[in-house]
């Protein structure tokens, strides 16, 4: 559950970035790490709204089961691996190119 809070504190995050800055922080639209690259992912800059991310990656490697960042400027989604079994209710998301091979995928996307 842990992960399903950070997804909905980084959707609040780049839903505060989007007032302030009139787009979300762009990949042109391929996957990336949130902010595993700090010179080079683009999630890196929600530390202007939410600093410290929750990027601290449960299972040990946040490049191979931490959260994922996608935008076009227009829109995002923000994925994460659950470290166990999905809570009633709660429904995996469809895994993006990048992530395919990566179990038990969850996300929250922009509401635009």
């Amino acid at each position: 559950m842990l992960r399903l809070r950070d997804l909905e504190s980084l959707r609040a995050a780049l839903e505060e970035y989007y007032k302030k800055e009139d787009s979300y922080p762009s990949t042109g639209g391929n996957i990336q790490t949130l902010c595993a690259y700090k010179d080079l992912d683009m999630g890196c800059k929600l530390t202007k709204v939410l600093d410290p991310l929750p990027a601290a990656d449960p299972l040990g490697d946040a490049l191979m089961n931490g959260y994922w960042y996608t935008s076009d400027g227009e829109s995002f989604a923000v994925y994460a691996q659950q470290e166990a079994p999905a809570a009633p209710g709660v429904t995996p998301c469809e895994r993006p190119e990048g992530i395919k091979n990566v179990d038990r995928v969850y996300c929250v996307r922009s509401t635009r």
